[in-house]
């Protein structure tokens, strides 16, 4: 599938999730018509500690990756600067 100028828009953006969190690790991802499905590992995350303890994540945790992620999309579909 060829994607429109707001599939690249948003393919852009998934390959800046690494640089923007450095402990994030993207794999394959698919831009679909009406959404978008992706891979994040969090690198060096420590396995054994329960996430729900305060200080058990090291950096972003991945709700704050995926928030960056659609403010960052969204915004730019909105203000019509999909390129």
């Amino acid at each position: 599938m060829a994607l429109n100028d707001a599939g690249r828009m948003v393919a852009g953006w998934w390959d800046k999730l690494n640089n923007k969190f450095p402990q994030s690790q993207t794999d394959e991802f698919t831009i679909m018509p009406d959404h978008f499905h992706g891979i994040i590992t969090i690198v060096g995350a420590n396995l054994r500690v329960c996430p729900e303890q305060p200080g058990a994540h090291t950096g972003a945790p991945l709700p704050e990756i995926v928030q960056w992620f659609k403010t960052m999309t969204t915004n730019k579909y909105i203000h019509g600067n999909t390129l």
